[in-house]
């Protein structure tokens, strides 16, 4: 989420637009880097100390729950997003336009893993040029991010193993 809270709000004006900047980001970093596996993990869960310290300040004063949808304007993104609601709403269409899309803009020696931004955030797929296909060995109903970034590893060294 960190990447996705710190795109130039003048890159997009509409939600249509934030995926793909988010994708054009994350491609351009792991190309840098020269990794062929990109692995996007989103974690929400409403009972944080982030979301919680908020609501004991009353950030949410002019925050404001809206539909996310391809050609809606995005205003004022930095408050759209101090509602747990939205930012649940954004990961599932970021999820859901990586899922679709990204295959159009990898490489043939790329492949993206993604999990936790999905309707059922325990869903993990896997996008490359040959199209998705969905990580049952990967499913994971673990919160916390850090934790499943480290399933796919652990999953290729397994399949590795048995070659």
């Amino acid at each position: 989420m960190v990447l996705i809270q710190g795109l130039n709000e003048k890159a997009f004006s509409t939600f249509k637009e934030l995926p793909f900047r988010f994708l054009k980001q994350i491609l351009s970093l792991s190309r840098k880097y020269e990794a062929l596996r990109i692995t996007v993990v989103f974690d929400k869960y409403d009972e944080s100390v982030k979301s919680l310290e908020r609501h004991r300040r009353g950030d949410f004063t002019d925050a404001y729950t809206h539909e996310v949808s391809g050609n809606r304007k995005v205003v004022k993104f930095r408050n759209f997003l101090r509602l747990s609601e939205n930012e649940r709403c954004l990961l599932k269409f970021v999820s859901a336009y990586l899922l679709e899309h990204s295959a159009d803009h990898l490489q043939i020696e790329e492949t993206l893993i993604m999990a936790g931004g999905f309707e059922n955030p325990v869903l993990c797929f896997s996008v490359n040029k040959d199209g998705i296909i969905k990580l049952n060995d990967l499913k994971s109903n673990h919160d916390e991010a850090d934790t499943r970034v480290i399933l796919p590893v652990l999953y290729e060294y397994q399949i590795l193993d048995n070659k």
